[in-house]
């Protein structure tokens, strides 16, 4: 299994022990690394995604929600409690450690109560952005207590009642 914890960072033959550097490091090799898809516009199919977009961006927010209320996409409370019962108890909490685990041992009277709500939120076409927020950590894939940028292994964590 990873671990995440890590006293300092080492790349280039330096190592870097304080918490503010190594987040500075860590904070440029992933955007150097991470970088935004040149998109093909000779691929048909990302040509096409890509006016889609277009034409979505420049829509009026009134047609797009009318659009969605008109929508016969409709959660039960048995469709959120079935989600509830699949969810792995085991995956980790986002920024606002509300864990799987812990959804799992809500009382299944609350899909009553979550039903509603996600539907009004489909019906809103509006998505919290705090819902979209991630907590990123790096988990160490070596036994070293300061890793090379390249025995981490990224992943982000969002909130579990958004995803």
């Amino acid at each position: 299994m990873y671990d995440y914890q890590f006293s300092a960072i080492s790349d280039d033959n330096h190592t870097y022990n304080d918490p503010v550097q190594i987040l500075s490091h860590l904070t440029h090799h992933f955007r150097s690394r991470f970088t935004s898809p040149i998109t093909d516009m000779n691929i048909q199919t990302n040509k096409e995604a890509h006016e889609l977009w277009g034409k979505l961006s420049e829509a009026d927010i009134d047609d797009i929600q009318l659009a969605c209320q008109d929508t016969d996409l409709k959660f039960s409370p048995k469709d959120i409690w079935n989600v509830i019962r699949r969810m792995n108890s085991k995956n980790s909490p986002g920024f606002d450690l509300i864990s799987n685990k812990m959804i799992k041992r809500l009382p299944e009277s609350y899909a009553h109560i979550l039903a509603p709500q996600y539907n009004d939120l489909f019906a809103s076409a509006y998505w919290s952005k705090n819902w979209k927020r991630a907590r990123t950590i790096c988990f160490n894939k070596s036994d070293q207590s300061a890793p090379t940028t390249q025995q981490l292994r990224p992943i982000s964590l969002l909130p579990v009642l958004g995803k």
